[in-house]
């Protein structure tokens, strides 16, 4: 089932690392929406600035060897997308599983 607050989180991280102002119609899209809006987004870096794409990539931590199967595959777009958005996902639920922890350390222990 698709937690839309995980979604728009990750896509609000995504728009951020891409510097993409984020527009309200996108605030109820659904998974499959998100991938064909990444879709775009990493196309166009593809033909335009691969190296800005492979730089985004690495500052969100996506697999090196997925991005370069990704990219030797029949839909590198797509499949690029998908490594982004299930690795962002992955991410926010990770922030969250942790965040109730993090508040209840002090501030002086936190670095």
């Amino acid at each position: 089932m698709e937690d839309p607050k995980l979604y728009q989180e990750a896509l609000s991280h995504i728009h951020d690392e891409f510097e993409i102002e984020q527009e309200r119609s996108e605030d109820n899209m659904t998974r499959q929406q998100m991938l064909d809006h990444l879709q775009l987004v990493v196309t166009e870096h593809l033909m335009r600035s691969p190296e800005r794409l492979h730089l985004a990539l690495y500052r969100m931590d996506v697999n090196e060897m997925q991005f370069r199967e990704a990219l030797s595959g029949p839909t590198p777009a797509e499949s690029v997308a998908v490594l982004i958005l299930d690795r962002e996902l992955e991410k926010v639920e990770t922030r969250k599983l942790y965040a109730p922890n993090w508040a209840n350390i002090p501030d002086e222990d936190k670095l």
